[in-house]
């Protein structure tokens, strides 16, 4: 009896020690300098300047040990537990409880990356790849892909050829509004982008913000200027709202500056559009394009 007593002690001691070991290494890849890395995200933003620097250069040094980190943080979903107990207690406690939800957790993961250094940038690409084309990260993982840069381009890149409209979206939406690098290696996007931004046979949104990434990256006058201009006219086929959408990628083209003479029709006949804010526009991007053309036409 003492015997297995004493087994069973020596079995439970020994599953502790490893249970003690998990523990130390999770805490360690969890850590830098004693510090949990999703504290040094979140202090990246601290309104103390002293302390959102030490933080910034802390996940710069601290490279690919990020990495792990960030990837758990993208992938973060809350439980429908955890959904349901947060509506809850906002709905009838007097006192609102902190919880992290899984958006916060993903937007700390990704605005981390800004600074992270070239080596974890490279490691980081490919693994958001991975998660690129699940419907449940797509999102994040394009936009986390646009913030890495130019380690990221080539992959979103691909994206923008999927079969899968979705994930088009995900892509065009990445390159329009969260893209962190500018240069030549936006211009390998370019030419599949104008290919988004003329397919009429998706959905409007996918079509916009490739017109809008294309404004944003300001590359290949060639085939951007053309592409833009068709991209207005096809818009006057969806909603009058669009114009608003209309304006902003007619801001896109006169952005060329002569090199985008091309458009001076069109922009000359919007001048006589039912729009206010098109022929605000037309005004406007004809005086960037061809200025001495705009002040003799008499446009002010």
């Amino acid at each position: 009896m003492a015997k297995q007593v004493f087994l069973k002690r020596w079995i439970l001691i020994g599953v502790l020690t490893i249970l003690a070991a998990i523990a130390v290494g999770y805490w360690r890849k969890q850590t830098y300098k004693g510090k949990l890395i999703s504290t040094w995200f979140k202090e990246c933003y601290s309104l103390d300047e002293v302390v959102s620097d030490r933080a910034r250069q802390a996940v710069y040094d601290m490279g690919v040990r990020s990495v792990p980190v960030i990837m758990e943080l993208l992938q973060a979903r809350d439980s429908r537990f955890k959904q349901q107990t947060i509506d809850w207690t906002q709905e009838h406690l007097p006192v609102r409880l902190w919880f992290r939800r899984d958006e916060e957790k993903q937007s700390n993961g990704r605005d981390a990356i800004g600074f992270l250094n070239p080596e974890a940038r490279r490691v980081l690409a490919p693994e958001l790849n991975q998660i690129l084309y699940d419907t449940n990260h797509c999102k994040i993982a394009a936009r986390a892909l646009a913030v890495v840069g130019v380690e990221g381009i080539p992959h979103l890149n691909v994206a923008l050829t999927n079969a899968d409209e979705s994930i088009r979206l995900q892509a065009v939406d990445a390159l329009a509004n969260y893209l962190s690098c500018t240069g030549r290696v936006t211009e390998i996007v370019v030419p599949n982008l104008c290919a988004n931004a003329l397919n009429t046979n998706q959905d409007f949104i996918v079509q916009y913000f490739a017109a809008y990434a294309l404004r944003n990256i300001n590359k290949r006058a060639d085939i951007t200027v053309p592409t833009l201009l068709q991209a207005v006219r096809n818009f006057r086929n969806y909603d009058p709202a669009t114009s608003m959408y209309m304006a902003e990628i007619m801001e896109g083209v006169a952005q060329f500056g002569t090199n985008a003479r091309v458009a001076i029709p069109d922009f000359v006949k919007a001048l006589e559009d039912t729009d206010f804010s098109i022929r605000g526009e037309a005004t406007n991007c004809l005086k960037r394009i061809d200025p001495e053309m705009a002040a003799k036409m008499g446009i002010q």
